[in-house]
């Protein structure tokens, strides 16, 4: 519970002659808190003071990857990249990039990378770290590396080799205290699983479910309950329960809203296909509205590409040519794609 987290640490907060490193710890504690409920802004904020306080000058791992972390999960990736990079140097020069919260932090900012559109350097920063990994042969840190390999393989469009190397890191995180880590690689091999031709509906569910339950006894994010949820009401669609699939799609979009607006576009265009499926067009277009205008705000990175891909599809169904283009064309701007200047029309 992040709300009684919270509450319990502004006691030990409030102390006047706290010891500095039981402070530090209840700051860390209280910016993961803080990420926890959905709280990003102020979330950065205590991450940023907590490092700005450092007064032995070194950059304290934790805080950083929780900072970079956050900054991903606002869209904003180039800070993000920014924060963790400098670190990642100072280990490097200091030799001692191969520990577990290292090896968690080059992963962490390979994927930001990764989001920014720089895929090459983030396949190059995750294959480095798998080998760092490897060669400490720490249970921890290749969990981290072997997940975050999977989860490029998976946007490249190859869940098939992506799956087993998440479940690589699923046997390695089974036996670790890190039971929310544990549970949302679980739910990434669910959502794998759903990507697959033809996806395996029931496998993805199977994982999917388990994945809520720990993600509910664990300080998940909104953001991670949500994508879940959307996991779950795919795989309910998949097997022809569109009843189920409209009420989790519906309690993923109440939940996050606009805190993640990737996640409440999501939601918002699956929402809209259900409607659509069943023939009503109006709801369907209202829907198709609100994820658009959510999408909108949103930077470019593959993901975003490949939901508006889907929502040009979708519109394109409604009978709606010009808002299926303008989709389309967002597709190719969020993918990275450019016109020659000669080409740009000017009005």
């Amino acid at each position: 519970s992040a709300d009684e987290a919270l509450s319990a640490l502004a006691g030990v907060t409030a102390e006047p002659d706290l010891p500095d490193d039981i402070r530090q710890r209840a700051d860390l504690l209280t910016a993961r808190a803080l990420e926890s409920s959905g709280r990003y802004d102020e979330a950065i904020i205590a991450l940023e003071g907590i490092l700005d306080n450092d007064a032995a000058g070194r950059p304290r791992l934790p805080a950083t990857i929780a900072l970079s972390r956050c900054y991903r999960e606002t869209g904003d990736f180039t800070r993000a990249i920014e924060v963790g990079e400098p670190a990642l140097t100072a280990l490097r020069d200091a030799k001692i990039d191969g520990g577990d919260e290292a090896i968690q932090l080059a992963v962490t900012v390979a994927a930001a990378y990764w989001e920014r559109g720089d895929h090459g350097h983030a396949v190059r920063l995750a294959l480095r770290a798998v080998q760092r990994a490897e060669e400490m042969g720490s249970p921890a840190a290749c969990a981290a590396a072997y997940w975050e390999a999977s989860a490029f393989q998976a946007e490249r469009g190859n869940a098939a080799g992506a799956i087993p190397l998440a479940e690589r890191a699923l046997n390695l995180l089974a036996h670790s205290e890190d039971r929310r880590n544990l549970a949302r690689l679980r739910a990434q091999v669910g959502l794998m699983m759903l990507r697959l031709d033809p996806p395996q509906a029931d496998d993805a569910a199977e994982h999917l479910s388990a994945a809520r339950v720990e993600l509910s006894a664990s300080s998940a994010s909104p953001a991670d309950v949500a994508q879940c949820d959307l996991g779950l009401a795919r795989a309910a669609l998949l097997s022809g329960d569109s009843d189920s699939a409209a009420r989790m799609a519906t309690e993923a979009l109440a939940s996050i809203g606009a805190v993640a607006p990737m996640i409440g576009a999501e939601a918002s265009s699956l929402l809209g296909q259900i409607e659509l499926t069943a023939g009503n067009d109006d709801r369907a277009r209202a829907y198709y509205r609100d994820a658009v205008a959510l999408l909108t705000g949103v930077g470019q990175d593959r993901n975003a590409a490949q939901l508006w891909l889907e929502l040009g599809a979708q519109l394109e169904r409604l009978g709606d040519p010009d808002a299926s283009r303008d989709a389309y064309r967002r597709a190719a701007v969020a993918s990275g794609l450019q016109l020659p200047a000669a080409l740009r029309v000017t009005v």
